[in-house]
């Protein structure tokens, strides 16, 4: 067997420019069902044209642990400062948000490939502080089925650094293991002859046991500065990084393989069926990098904001393999007392569980890796009044995308 390599290289660029007007009577009158917001106040009219919910921010806790006191919201995007984040909510404190809110419609100020309902943070400058503060937390997870514990932690440390409360800046360390497990079966259904009469009849059957092992690692690093009253800058990083091992262990029952008798509404047995094991071992490492320089500059009439970004995602697959046990001329049962969760049977002397009974069958193994770099330039104008009661919005964007990855599977 030669293995072949696959590699591929992609280089991508696109142009992001939009122009909305947006009248504010429109907005106010807009009436939505089953919103819990409060209706639009008057200089907030030109962003809200669809339904959205403000989130309280309690202090000592993170923003995912005010949107867990909202469990009847649901987003599918992260928006921090108008722009898109991957960034993990656990890792934000509520001391360096602003605001959060979960939009669940696109509005004409956001980008047009915005899909879903989005969680909105506006982000609090790190001199805004009163103080320099410190703020961490400690959990552990318990996980009955393995009894397994798994820590994780987190600490936050930023405000203003000089007297004048001009420059701030804010530094965040997070780390977070999981050790789990689960079990699952699944099967598939057929009709047979019973007799005079059709009855269902369990093709296969499939049970699986999954466990995992997994740690990420996470730090950040803000730097704010205020400008002048009306203009202010940041230079934002974050730096993710995670490792996984799974292991999957399957065991099938083909049914259907063999030939059936005795069956009935209530049971059924299959002749020189088939059972297979199988084994699917992996592991994942993936690290994503972000920077980026911006600016808000804001007066009586104009606004405007920029950000210049470099993003690299890479993700690598280093070991996958599965192999493949089989066992022919099975002689295989089942019970149907609970539908849900058949009982599976097997001949007296249990062939199935002894492993010298099986035969190899296969052997796959595969490697694989993507790395992606964005670099982004964005800004957004907004010019108050305009038209008397229309405010307008300019977007204005470029970002390029280079992608190279490999892919290596076994070849005949």
């Amino acid at each position: 067997m030669r293995p072949q390599l696959h590699t591929f290289s992609k280089t991508r660029a696109s142009l992001l420019a939009g122009l909305a007007l947006i009248s504010g009577s429109f907005a106010y009158a807009a009436d939505f069902e089953n919103s819990q917001s409060e209706p639009a106040q008057q200089e907030n009219q030109d962003a809200i044209i669809s339904e959205k919910d403000n989130i309280d921010l309690v202090g000592d806790s993170s923003v995912q642990e005010a949107i867990n006191r909202r469990p009847e919201l649901a987003f599918s995007n992260v928006r921090i400062d108008g722009e898109e984040s991957e960034v993990s909510l656990d890792d934000i404190h509520s001391d360096s948000v602003e605001s959060v809110e979960v939009m669940k419609a696109v509005t004409p100020d956001l980008d047009a490939d915005s899909r879903g309902s989005i969680v909105s943070l506006r982000s609090k400058a790190s001199y805004e502080q009163t103080s320099l503060k410190t703020n961490g937390s400690f959990a552990i997870n318990h996980d009955s089925l393995i009894d397994s514990y798994s820590p994780e932690f987190s600490i936050n440390y930023g405000g203003p650094i000089n007297a004048s409360q001009t420059v701030g800046a804010r530094l965040s360390i997070a780390c977070k293991e999981n050790e789990s497990a689960y079990n699952h079966l699944s099967q598939d259904w057929n009709w047979a002859e019973a007799g005079e009469n059709q009855t269902r009849v369990l093709r296969d059957a499939r049970l699986f046991a999954t466990r995992s092992d997994s740690v990420q690692y996470s730090l950040g690093f803000v730097l704010d500065c205020k400008v002048s009253e009306k203009l202010s800058l940041y230079w934002r990083n974050n730096y993710i990084w995670s490792e996984t091992d799974g292991v999957e262990e399957r065991l099938q029952f083909d049914f259907d393989f063999g030939t059936y008798h005795s069956i009935s509404s209530a049971a059924g047995s299959s002749s020189n069926a088939r059972a297979t094991r199988s084994v699917k071992a992996q592991s994942a490492e993936s690290r994503k990098l972000e920077t980026g320089l911006g600016g808000h500059y804001e007066s009586d009439r104009l606004e405007f904001d920029f950000k210049l970004a470099y993003q690299d995602d890479s993700i690598e697959e280093p070991d996958q393999f599965t192999t493949d046990f089989s066992l022919d001329n099975a002689e295989l049962s089942y019970g149907l007392d609970n539908r849900q969760l058949p009982e599976l049977f097997d001949q007296p002397d249990a062939r199935f569980e002894n492993a010298d009974h099986y035969r190899f069958d296969d052997l796959r193994l595969a490697a694989w890796k993507n790395d992606k770099t964005d670099l982004i330039a964005a800004a957004n104008l907004r010019v108050k009044d305009l038209f008397k009661h229309k405010n307008s919005y300019l977007k204005f964007g470029l970002k390029r995308r280079d992608e190279v990855g490999f892919i290596v599977l076994p070849g005949g």
